[in-house]
């Protein structure tokens, strides 16, 4: 499965960590300040031989932060190789037409509402005067 691009990862990305699972494939993903939650102490070496023994199912990031996001209940990580977000990035732009005409519904029935609640403010404040 292709990538999703920079531009998708930028919208949905901005927090980091050093270990973290893909919930849309259950690889887990890991840093060089992996913690081991029993013992607090920094248990990298054992991350880096799960991940040589089991390459399709450990992710080891190196120095760079483990990259969170969420969309659609899962938790997802950025650069997972199993590229499962391209399936939501490809829905949004074949959809793209129909999400932007939602969108423009919203708002102008937002904006109504803001028109009509500013109308009674203003009824309001005349009383007042």
């Amino acid at each position: 499965m292709k990538k999703p691009s920079e531009e998708f990862c930028d919208a949905l990305f901005h927090a980091g960590t050093s270990d973290g699972t893909c919930e849309l494939c259950k690889r887990e993903h890991f840093n060089y300040e992996v913690i081991d939650e029993d013992t607090g102490y920094n248990n990298y070496e054992e991350w880096v031989k799960k991940a040589e023994s089991e390459p399709d199912k450990y992710v080891d990031h190196g120095d760079c932060s483990v990259g969170l996001g969420w969309i659609d209940g899962y938790q997802v990580i950025y650069d997972c190789p199993c590229n499962g977000l391209r399936k939501y990035e490809d829905f949004f732009t074949d959809h793209e037409g129909l999400i932007l005409d939602f969108f423009k519904n919203r708002n102008r029935k937002t904006r109504k509402d803001l028109e009509r609640k500013e109308k009674m403010l203003s009824e309001v404040v005349d009383e007042e005067k």
